[in-house]
């Protein structure tokens, strides 16, 4: 009982010495839809206006999504005949101010009206619901797809129905409930990722993993079967963007890639 009140208390005066401990909450922002004959996918959540920060303390940046889920000011009903950017974390701006991200410096440098189709979390499964949902407002003049080599190889099959769930692990889990719902959580995450020395302790323990480790497990062959269904799913991203418009993939690479020069990629 006096540990369980000694932790009340302490959550108590950690969330009224630090106001801003939801920041660190990207559910905030990112919420699970549908979209009739694909699977489930991420996206922003309608109306969102508010701050994001990384508990590394790499970045602090405000994200406004508009009603669709988009992170635009425009409505939807703007996309009609822009250049549409698809894709996940990196295209949606992660870590970026509004002016920073691919859609707006794309805008500013060649005078082309954009529209931002992006969400975190997603893979090209999911650039194709955000697509088939937003067409329903209108058609791109062009879509440009940011292909992160890292995690968007892999093997599709995007028109499953009714695919079983797969929960995160009890870690993450738990990692992820105490950052929603405990101010304590978020400021010992925040101190411990400051210090070199804690972070060099936690991985040796194990208690977290390396931040550059391999997510994928891809083939050694680099035109592997998880290439070729990417290019099947980029090629059924095209018809459903519709054929007529202009259809670019810009490839991100990995980082394994411009540290390690890893073969695969």
């Amino acid at each position: 009982m006096s540990i369980a009140l000694s932790v009340i208390v302490a959550e108590t005066i950690s969330r009224a010495a630090f106001p801003n401990w939801r920041e660190y909450h990207n559910g905030r922002f990112i919420v699970r839809a549908v979209q009739p004959g694909f699977l489930p996918f991420l996206m922003g959540k309608p109306g969102f206006d508010g701050y994001f920060a990384h508990n590394s303390g790499d970045f602090r940046h405000r994200i406004r999504i508009n009603e669709a889920g988009h992170r635009n000011d425009m409505p939807v009903t703007a996309a009609d005949g822009r250049v549409w950017v698809v894709g996940d974390s990196f295209s949606f701006g992660w870590g970026h101010d509004r002016e920073r991200i691919f859609s707006s410096l794309i805008e500013r440098q060649t005078g082309l009206p954009t529209y931002n189709v992006a969400s975190p979390g997603t893979d090209v499964c999911g650039y194709q619901a955000l697509v088939a949902r937003t067409r329903s407002a209108g058609a791109p003049s062009a879509v440009i797809v940011g292909l992160f080599a890292e995690n968007d190889l892999q093997l599709y099959r995007c028109r499953q129905t009714d695919p079983a769930p797969h929960p995160p692990a009890e870690g993450i889990r738990l990692k992820l409930l105490l950052t929603e719902y405990s101010a304590l959580y978020n400021i010992a995450a925040v101190r411990a990722k400051s210090s070199t020395y804690v972070l060099d302790l936690l991985y040796t323990l194990g208690v977290i993993a390396e931040p550059h480790r391999l997510l994928n497990k891809l083939s050694q062959n680099p035109l592997s079967a998880e290439v070729a269904s990417t290019v099947d799913a980029l090629a059924e991203l095209h018809t459903i963007a519709g054929p007529q418009s202009k259809f670019a993939v810009a490839l991100i690479p990995a980082r394994f890639e411009v540290r390690d020069g890893h073969p695969v990629f």
